[in-house]
């Protein structure tokens, strides 16, 4: 019974915490996805979920960690302040979700870029190059979050049994 509050608890942090740039959600999901696999007899999928799975989040994490700053980069230079404001404007977008699914979606992609551009532009005083560089970041903040999501959904789409 422990496992299974453990597998549907990862899932639903995956889930959450592909939002928040810092914490890679994916890796959640996918734990969910091999406690589900190895540790229960309810849960049961084919082989294939879990290697595909795998591989899916080994790519994401390649992709967020290297291809994700350089796509960022080609926009404008960014910095830690950009990548500080996207985490803090998902982090609040998400502590301040609400019953209305299209103003919590507004806020997670809108605040993680106008919270880049403020601490841009305490950090650097320009208008104009703030809005450069959290451009660039946010660019970063943007393909990571997507990519996670779409492995994260896969490794949850796998784990209930969706392609049995």
């Amino acid at each position: 019974m422990g496992l299974l509050i453990t597998f549907w608890v990862l899932l639903a942090l995956g889930f959450v915490f592909c939002f928040v740039g810092r914490f890679p959600g994916q890796i959640l999901a996918f734990a969910a996805l091999l406690i589900g696999y190895f540790g229960t007899d309810v849960i049961k999928y084919p082989d294939w979920v879990v290697i595909v799975s795998a591989i899916l989040v080994v790519v994401s994490l390649y992709i967020g960690w290297k291809i994700a700053p350089k796509l960022g980069k080609k926009v404008h230079d960014y910095g830690k302040a950009s990548k500080w404001g996207t985490f803090v404007g998902s982090l609040i977008a998400l502590l301040c979700a609400s019953s209305d699914a299209t103003l919590s979606i507004i806020m997670l992609f809108v605040l993680p870029f106008a919270f880049a551009f403020l601490f841009e532009w305490f950090a650097k005083k320009d208008l104009a190059e703030a809005a450069k560089r959290a451009c660039g970041g946010y660019v970063v903040f943007l393909a990571s979050t997507l990519l996670n999501l779409l492995v994260c959904v896969f490794c949850m789409l796998g784990a209930v049994g969706y392609f049995n």
